[in-house]
């Protein structure tokens, strides 16, 4: 196989497009990275780098904007020089692997050949792993792939923070151990903050859907307060595992996630209900108010600043009307606009 086709095949693996001999092909392959033989041994080393940074090249979209989620909010950054700490996917497998046994956070890892990534400097550091997803570990990270990933499930152990990217795979959940809970996804961007000193673990989903339970130590599901919650976009949980106590909210600073958006940065007597709508559309985020009430209400302002919660702010302050956010959606309650 040339580094080409091999470029093309891990490409078609990742969306989805491949036949079920290629599949089963890649699948024999990346099962093969945690063995102790090399499943590609005719393939030399710096060929196997090209190839494998060939893969990455187009995995990366210029216009592709990573987020970081930081005491509680999210933060908008470029890609540009981070690019640069990426391990790419074949090098890193066949030539960095590190055998770990024994018990992350209080969670029996199963197997041997287990595969360690960190952050121990004082920037993120980024990884594409072997079905495709990324991961951004931030400083004073460590997660933890087990032998089997990738066989019937993909399971990875988290002490630290970090921002995951999950690849659609419906037959084989993604699994995230840490101290305490476990969140469990097919394919989505989240992030978990889950420092071993830390009182508090924090999931926040930017993307999709994620279920995140508490676990019992051994990575089995525990019957406690938090037995299974769901999150949506821009959505979070924080869970005290000392005090069995789990707060479900939405994030501080919500963030778009269609791929094209449709919000408008300025509004000229637009209907306040047509605005309403899009911003659910645009953030993911439920919006409860009184249609009748708003059918005749408009406005004009420049929101090309604002985020999520300023622009909800705006709009009640122009109707006089009250917003409360719950855990799950912004309730508007506001009075009558004179018809137009």
């Amino acid at each position: 196989m040339t580094p080409e086709q091999f470029q093309d095949l891990l490409k078609r693996y990742r969306k989805g497009r491949c036949t079920p001999e290629e599949r089963k092909l890649v699948d024999e392959w990346y099962a093969g990275i945690f063995s102790h033989a090399d499943p590609l041994s005719r393939i030399d080393e710096e060929t196997l780098k090209r190839e494998s940074w060939h893969a990455i090249e187009n995995l990366i979209d210029p216009k592709i904007r990573r987020l970081t989620f930081a005491r509680g909010y999210w933060r908008l950054s470029g890609i540009a020089a981070a690019i640069l700490v990426i391990v790419t996917v074949g090098y890193f497998w066949f030539f960095q692997q590190e055998t770990t046994k024994g018990i992350i956070d209080g969670v029996d890892v199963p197997g041997s050949g287990s595969v360690v990534l960190s952050a121990d400097g004082a920037a993120s550091v980024f990884h594409v792993l072997p079905d495709g997803s990324s991961v951004e570990l931030l400083p004073g990270s460590v997660l933890t792939l087990v032998g089997s990933f990738g066989e019937s499930k993909r399971e990875v152990f988290l002490e630290g923070e970090a921002f995951f990217d999950i690849a659609r795979d419906v037959n084989r959940p993604f699994l995230v151990y840490t101290n305490g809970l476990t969140a469990e996804v097919l394919g989505t961007s989240f992030l978990i903050s889950a420092y071993k000193d830390q009182e508090e673990i924090v999931v926040a989903v930017r993307t999709g859907k994620v279920s995140v339970y508490a676990n019992s130590g051994d990575g089995s599901q525990d019957k406690g307060p938090l037995n299974q919650m769901i999150l949506s976009s821009n959505q979070q949980v924080i869970y005290n595992p000392a005090g069995h106590i789990a707060l479900k909210k939405l994030v501080n600073e919500p963030q778009v996630i269609l791929p094209e958006p449709t919000l408008k940065h300025t509004y000229t007597n637009a209907p306040v209900i047509e605005i309403l709508e899009s911003l659910k559309a645009n953030y993911g985020i439920d919006i409860s108010y009184d249609a009748t009430v708003l059918s005749n209400c408009t406005l004009t302002s420049d929101m090309s600043e604002e985020g999520f919660y300023e622009q909800i702010k705006i709009i009640c302050n122009a109707l006089g009307a009250r917003y409360e956010i719950t855990e799950e959606a912004v309730v508007i309650q506001a009075t009558a606009c004179a018809p137009r």
